[in-house]
Order: structure tokens, then sequence, then C-alpha cells
């Protein structure tokens, strides 16, 4: 990890390998914490990620969804922790502990983006459709 406090941003960078099989992944996260127009902060994130095996037979378009909808419940549940102690102190005087993160169900997001993959595919299909009797 690399921290720069002056500017607000940090370098993150991980990997791992499957227990079984040859899959590999390997990312470089690099988020900077910048001002919102509500008067809070918004952190950007741009995110390099290398994958291989199977994994990386998915596609581009599950990894992206899958990724995306973990960073967003990643934020929710940061956005609670950090509202959390704010709201109990201001209702009874004392902090109170902070709420557990909700564990990821693998086969549900494993289906979901399953799900997503599937309407991009009929939506592909549809386009396609809709262009061929344009061109008639």
């Amino acid at each position: 990890m690399e921290l720069d406090e002056q500017a607000r941003s940090v370098r993150l960078k991980a990997s791992g390998r499957e227990i079984r099989g040859k899959g590999m992944a390997s990312a470089t996260i690099d988020s900077k914490l910048e001002p919102a127009g509500d008067g809070g902060t918004r952190v950007a994130m741009h995110t390099d990620l290398t994958i291989s095996g199977p994994a990386a037979q998915y596609g581009r378009g599950m990894i992206a969804d899958v990724s995306a909808r973990l960073t967003n419940e990643f934020a929710d549940c940061l956005k609670a922790r950090i509202l959390a102690p704010e709201a109990e102190a201001g209702a009874e005087g004392g902090p109170e502990a902070a709420p557990a993160a909700k564990p990821i169900a693998g086969i549900r997001l494993g289906l979901w983006a399953l799900a997503r993959a599937i309407g991009r595919f009929f939506a592909r299909i549809g386009r396609a459709i809709a262009s061929l009797f344009r061109r008639r």
C-alpha cells in the first residue's frame, strides 16, 4: 500500500491465485478523495485488473458487473459504518458499535452476474434485429 496524505490518495496492490486450477488475478487500485458537490467527499477509483485462467473466460461484461456491484456494496457498508456513530451519539449520547457487514453470497452474486450477461446478450440480438429491419 502506498499512501499520500497530502494528495489524499492511496494505491493498493493485490494478487491472488486459485487453490485448484491455474487461475490468477492481480489488481492495482488507485483511489483519491475529492470534494463532492453536496459538501461531502467522493472517492474516485481507477483499477488496473489482470485475470488469467478460467475466470478470464467469463468476459469483460460479467467481471465489470461483479466488480461494480462489490464496489457499491463496499461503499454502502462503509457509509453506514461512518454514519452510524454520529446517529447513535446524537440519539443516546454515546457511540454504539457500527453495523456488521453483510456476507456476500457467492452463488447469488454469480447468478446475478449471469442474468446480467444474458440480458446483454438478448439486448445485442434485439439491436441486431432492429438494424436489419431498418436496412429494408
